[in-house]
């Protein structure tokens, strides 16, 4: 839930930066801080998601091919292409999002930071 309002944030946010932007220099910029909070939420889960992948899912997949009939030559290619490829491109796309969403480079590109009070 936590997520889908927080994307729900980041759609609707550049819409509301002139209608919230803080008339004050000084004054908070409360978009700014939800932008970072919300999206500092979403790295530590794709933190935890990327390492359940890690842990669990690179396991299940060894332990699944460990019983599985490899002298069957589908199963055993099936086998080869989860332990290497499957896993490494989830932790890939996984990484590649919390790239993509590091508060400074997105809450810079919505425009909901200035350049001197967004986070790092």
């Amino acid at each position: 839930m936590q997520l889908f309002i927080i994307y729900i944030f980041l759609l609707f946010a550049p819409f509301t930066e002139c209608q919230i932007t803080p008339t004050n220099s000084t004054s908070p910029n409360i978009i700014c801080d939800i932008c970072n909070s919300g999206l500092a939420i979403v790295q530590s889960q794709l933190s935890a998601l990327e390492s359940i992948v890690k842990n669990n899912l690179g396991s299940l997949v060894k332990k699944m091919c460990d019983i599985a009939p490899t002298n069957i030559p589908i199963v055993k290619a099936f086998c080869v292409v989860l332990q290497d490829d499957l896993v490494d491109a989830l932790i890939t796309l996984i990484k590649g999002l919390k790239d993509q969403t590091s508060p400074s480079l997105l809450c810079g590109y919505l425009k909901v930071c200035e350049k001197k009070i967004m986070f790092k």
